[in-house]
C-alpha cells in the first residue's frame, strides 16, 4: 500500500510516488533564462542594463532581425526597420505599434 495525499480544495487523492516523480521532472527542466541574471546593475549610469544573454535571444518583432542597445541604453534599435523599441522600468517594450521611427 502506498501513501496518498488528499487535496483540500478538490478532495482528490494523489499517490505520493506520482507527486515525487512530478517534482523530479520539474527539477530536470532546462532554464531558458535565469531571471536573476537577465539584467545587471550598471553602476556608472545607475540603471539596470539588459544582459547580453537577453539581447542574444531578443529579435525585432516586425522583421525578426537583430536588435542592439542604443548609445543611451534606454532603447533597442532595429537597423533594418529603422525602429527604436524603448526600455521602460527595465522592460523592453517590444510592440511594433509603440516603436519609434528613427532616421
Amino acid at each position: 500500500m502506498s501513501l496518498q495525499l488528499v487535496s483540500l480544495q478538490t478532495g482528490n487523492f494523489f499517490d505520493i510516488d506520482v507527486i515525487n516523480i512530478i517534482f523530479d521532472c520539474f527539477d530536470k527542466l532546462p532554464t531558458v533564462i535565469d531571471p536573476c541574471k537577465a539584467g545587471h546593475l550598471d553602476l556608472k549610469g545607475g540603471k539596470m542594463a539588459i544582459s547580453q544573454e537577453l539581447l542574444d535571444i531578443l529579435a525585432c518583432p516586425k522583421c525578426k532581425g537583430d536588435i542592439h542597445l542604443n548609445d543611451t541604453k534606454d532603447g533597442l534599435i532595429c537597423n533594418r526597420c529603422k525602429l527604436l523599441y524603448e526600455i521602460k522600468d527595465d522592460i523592453p517594450i517590444m510592440l511594433i505599434d509603440e516603436a519609434k521611427p528613427i532616421s
